[in-house]
């Protein structure tokens, strides 16, 4: 995201459902955005981030999520 011109990142999670695995990416996420201030951040549900990737491809850069939500995607 460093070298892109829009420097955002967002993370696809689904931490309100599943309790463990999904609030352990969404800690990690947010000790490495910890790390680059420079970057724009965001964290979206995978159930709305379906509807933003067909409604508003646009405002999406960079996207990271597990597999499992990146094959849906």
């Amino acid at each position: 995201a460093i070298s892109r011109p829009r420097k955002k990142v967002t993370s696809v999670t689904k931490s309100n459902a599943q309790q463990y695995g999904m609030t352990l990416w969404d800690d990690v996420f947010a000790r490495v955005r910890a790390e680059y201030p420079a970057i724009e951040t965001e964290q979206w549900l995978v159930d709305a981030m379906a509807a933003r990737f067909v409604l508003r491809p646009e405002t999406l850069d960079v996207v990271v999520t597990l597999n499992l939500y990146g094959d849906v995607l």
